[in-house]
This record gives structure tokens, C-alpha cells and sequence, in this order.
């Protein structure tokens, strides 16, 4: 049986870029094992919005964990998606080199959308709070966004643009 290389779906974006609702979809198409900060931080620390020291910290240690899960669900041979953000490029990386560590196929997403379509669907998202999001203020969204690293070319990113179809999902 030629079985293909199991997958770690590492999904980029700013914040309102839809990297829930792509995960979501991947989740489906592949039949993978998704995990999304936010809601492990909200589940885990009830987390409503204060983005100080703790929050950094917690998240940090959330991601770990969750790396110890996914390492051990890819190398049973399940796909996972990692819905995290990956604003920088040394966390891209790295998460590229544990996952050809262990044999599996990294493989990126970028959600490239314009931070005026970022910003109304911020806004958008925050009239319509449920239990796995929170909300995002102008002030977080402005000083976050000098954070945020594109993805380069060398990077090799599938870029989603909001003209993008997005993968369909098995019936």
C-alpha cells in the first residue's frame, strides 16, 4: 500500500485573516487533528482579552504542549493542523524542522488579506463574540501589526488571498 507522507498544516495569518475557519476546512479534507491556541487558552486559562506577561507565558507553554500531542498524533500516521498564527519566521521554522524531524510533510499557509479587510472583520468578529474567541480592541490590532512576518517566497507558502477558493472538503 503506497501511503502518503502524514502532514503538519501550519496556517499563517494576521489577526481576522481566517485562519480558524481555514483550519476548520482542512481539518475536514484531511481528516486531521486540529488545534487552535485561542481556544486551548480560553478552555484552559479562561482567557478574556488581557494580552499581558501571563497570557505570553501561558500561550507559550500551550504551544509546547500541544507540539508534544501533534509529534505523537503525526507519527501515528494522522495529519494535524496547527491553527497558532506563526507570525514570526523563526516559529515557522522551527516548526518545519520538527516536523521533517520526525518524517512529515510540512506544508504552509498564508492567509494574505489587507489590513482594511483585516480590520472590518475584526470588528465584524468582536459584535458576534462565541466561547472560542475574544475580542480583539483597535490598540491590540495596531500594535500587534508591526509583529507580523510574511511568509517569503523561500518559505514556500500557499497563499490564500480573499479571491481564493479555498480547499473543499470530502462529501
Amino acid at each position: 500500500m503506497n501511503k502518503s507522507k502524514v502532514k503538519l498544516h501550519i496556517i499563517c495569518g494576521f489577526v481576522g485573516s481566517g485562519k480558524t475557519t481555514l483550519s476548520k476546512k482542512l481539518e475536514k479534507q484531511y481528516q486531521a487533528i486540529r488545534f487552535s491556541t485561542d481556544e486551548w487558552m480560553i478552555e484552559l486559562f479562561n482567557f478574556n482579552g488581557n494580552f499581558g506577561k501571563k497570557y505570553r507565558d501561558s500561550k507559550k507553554r500551550c504551544k509546547e504542549f500541544i507540539w508534544k500531542l501533534s509529534e505523537k498524533i503525526l507519527l501515528s500516521g494522522q495529519d494535524v493542523v496547527l491553527d497558532f498564527g506563526f507570525w514570526s519566521k523563526k516559529e515557522r521554522l522551527l516548526f518545519f524542522k520538527r516536523a521533517k524531524k520526525i518524517g512529515a510533510e510540512p506544508i504552509l499557509y498564508f492567509l494574505d488579506i489587507p489590513i482594511d479587510e483585516l480590520k472590518k472583520r475584526v470588528t465584524a468578529r468582536n459584535e458576534k463574540l462565541d466561547k472560542q474567541t475574544f475580542k480583539i480592541s483597535t490598540r491590540w490590532f495596531d500594535k500587534w501589526l508591526p509583529l507580523f512576518e510574511k511568509p517569503k517566497s523561500s518559505e514556500k507558502p500557499i497563499i490564500i488571498t480573499p479571491s481564493t477558493k479555498l480547499p473543499s472538503t470530502p462529501t
